[in-house]
């Protein structure tokens, strides 16, 4: 006997979050980018695929394209969980890393 049970979005999110992040310490970047943006693509008003992906895009030096991740987030997400998304955004503009979501 054999189920496949879906997994709720954020916990999906959240993996793909991780998986990048040993991607990244496997010296992937380029993967981990990868992984990012499809996660992103099925969740796209997960506050920490945002700002995780707001970060890659930054470190790729395409900050129109993080603008565009905060953007997009802002049409789905709730007003409460704009402020971190857009607080990552601010940080790489200051050229620092933002905290995690």
């Amino acid at each position: 006997f054999r189920a496949t049970l879906p997994a709720h979005a954020e916990y999906a999110a959240l993996s793909a979050v991780r998986d990048a992040a040993e991607l990244r310490a496997l010296d992937d970047a380029e993967a981990a980018h990868a992984l990012l943006e499809s996660a992103w693509e099925s969740n796209p008003a997960s506050e920490p695929l945002a700002a995780e992906l707001i970060r890659s895009h930054a470190a790729r030096g395409e900050l129109v394209r993080a603008e565009r991740v905060l953007d997009r987030f802002a049409e789905r997400a709730p007003a409460g969980a704009r402020r971190t998304v857009a607080e990552a955004l601010a940080a790489v503009r200051r050229g620092r890393r933002a905290p995690p979501a």
